[in-house]
């Protein structure tokens, strides 16, 4: 697979958003589509549960998210390998390692959530350190310990990784959000104030385009995994 990709010795956070535009481009049907069927089959999970039985789903939500992302960001490396696509054994890895791909996850998630709050420029600092702790925890199988090597891994190259992630949320914002405006929450006020169910092709449309910057996400943080691994060495064979 030809990704082009910067001078090994740097990390620029410019060229790897754009090859993980072009791995997402090259391989839309298949990662765009598997990530749509997963969260596709989160969301009818949940409604039923909400609908049928009147649950609060928000933590199954939260706690789901990381699991779908693990899956993916597995399937992702099988594409830059060129590798056959092992669904089944992805799964099973990530319930292997469900305990650090859960809980260091969401600890990342609320950590940069209230960096955030603090101030934006914390929240970024944050965000790109643990940008790769999903990598580090399903590639290098490194359990409990993929806190501190991610962060070992990243401190020197901070300010690139926030290049990448300014670029991504940038891409998010103009694509996603307006999304939410126009009724992603997938329920619109009726004239008498009664909530309606919006089309289903138009909910069908919001989930498909939300799964694809999702994985977009995903495939960023495995590149600059593999950059900032070798960054000292040479090129990985998964950029070749």
């Amino acid at each position: 697979m030809n990704t082009p990709l910067p001078n090994p010795a740097t990390l620029n956070g410019g060229q790897l958003f754009t090859a993980g535009v072009r791995l997402l481009q090259g391989n839309f049907l298949v990662l765009a589509g598997l990530s749509f069927l997963m969260y596709l089959a989160l969301w009818a999970f949940t409604g039923v549960l909400t609908i049928v039985f009147g649950i609060d789903t928000f933590f199954i939500d939260f706690l789901a998210g990381p699991i779908i992302s693990g899956v993916l960001l597995l399937v992702v490396d099988d594409v830059l390998a060129d590798r056959p696509i092992t669904l089944r054994a992805h799964f099973g890895l990530v319930v292997v390692s469900l305990g650090p791909v859960v809980v260091l996850s969401v600890a990342a998630q609320v950590l940069t959530g209230l960096a955030m709050i603090a101030f934006i420029l914390p929240g970024l600092y944050v965000a790109a350190g643990l940008f790769i702790l999903l990598p580090i925890v399903l590639i290098e199988r490194a359990g409990w310990d993929s806190w501190g090597r991610t962060w070992a891994l990243s401190k020197p190259y901070i300010w690139p990784i926030v290049g990448v992630l300014i670029r991504y949320f940038l891409t998010l914002a103009a694509i996603v959000f307006p999304l939410f405006m126009f009724g992603y929450n997938y329920f619109v006020p009726d004239e008498s104030g009664q909530l309606e169910p919006l089309p289903i092709l138009a909910q069908g449309v919001a989930i498909f385009v939300s799964a694809a910057v999702s994985v977009l996400g995903i495939a960023l943080s495995l590149l600059v995994y593999y950059r900032l691994r070798d960054l000292h060495g040479s090129v990985s064979s998964v950029f070749e």
